[in-house]
């Protein structure tokens, strides 16, 4: 039987609490990041229609809890290869509960394959240990995950261009960050160099995006949005606001969040 190549993916959680995303194309299905509990993992998968013990791999960005909070449960239960950094595994709490035979290494600007999806990490500026986002390619579509990043401009920009779907994060309303209740110390991190995208830094990605010569995504989605320091209209009016061309079309914007998984989305 012929396999059908299509690259698809969901948001099963994006927020403050848990991240992860699942992607899935011909032949592979992995998840990036498993913020949540294997139990609401699972739940969340089997609700997009798919099967747990399909999964070929887990790959991580950093070490921060909201981010790997399932991974060990789901390696014993699923006997799936974990991928990340040797910096982030010696660094983390997975060096502990995950034995060196199930993990797999990988370095930031260095591709890797896993069956037939590509995957590239290129670093991103966060409080973590050598902390990634990723262009994952089926050699005719890609998708590029930004988030929990302080800053990204320049030729960091690079990475985001020639893509289907971007992943893109909008954490927190600057006004909304510095009038919420969060500590002093907490407002400071999260609008610092190595802390996570606001609304308007966002807007400006968009922005230059938008001016780039290249191919337009399909999708544009709002991620990693604070409960307490945004909303998802200000993080979506962030994007659309951000895009405004008259003269290109327009993808279509969605906000992911934590309380169910997005749709599965073709690309």
């Amino acid at each position: 039987m012929e396999i059908v190549k299509e690259l698809k993916f969901s948001v099963l959680s994006s927020g403050s609490k848990a991240n992860s995303l699942y992607i899935s194309s011909g032949q592979t299905k992995i998840l990036i990041d498993a913020g949540l509990s294997a139990k609401k993992t699972i739940e969340r998968l089997n609700s997009i229609g798919v099967s747990e013990g399909d999964l070929d791999a887990i790959i991580i960005t950093h070490e921060h809890d909201d981010h790997i909070r399932g991974v060990s449960v789901l390696s014993k239960l699923l006997d799936v290869p974990i991928y990340l950094t040797q910096a982030c595994y010696l660094s983390s709490i997975l060096s502990k509960t995950i034995s060196l035979h199930k993990v797999l290494f990988f370095d930031p600007l260095v591709r890797f394959r896993i069956n037939d999806l590509s995957l590239l990490p290129f670093p991103i500026y966060h409080d973590a240990v050598q902390p990634v986002g990723f262009r994952v390619s089926d050699n005719d579509k890609t998708l590029v995950l930004l988030t929990d990043t302080g800053t990204f401009e320049g030729e960091d920009l690079k990475y985001l261009y020639n893509c289907e779907a971007l992943i893109l994060e909008t954490n927190h309303d600057i006004p909304t960050l510095w009038s919420c209740s969060y500590p002093w110390q907490v407002k400071q991190r999260i609008a610092g160099p190595v802390g996570h995208l606001s609304n308007e830094s966002a807007s400006k990605i968009v922005n230059a995006y938008n001016k780039y010569g290249g191919n337009v995504p399909k999708i544009i989605c709002a991620a990693h949005i604070s409960e307490n320091s945004n909303s998802p209209d200000l993080a979506n009016y962030a994007l659309t606001s951000g895009w405004a061309s008259k003269n290109r079309n327009s993808p279509s914007f969605y906000t992911a969040g934590t309380a169910a998984a997005s749709d599965l989305f073709a690309l």
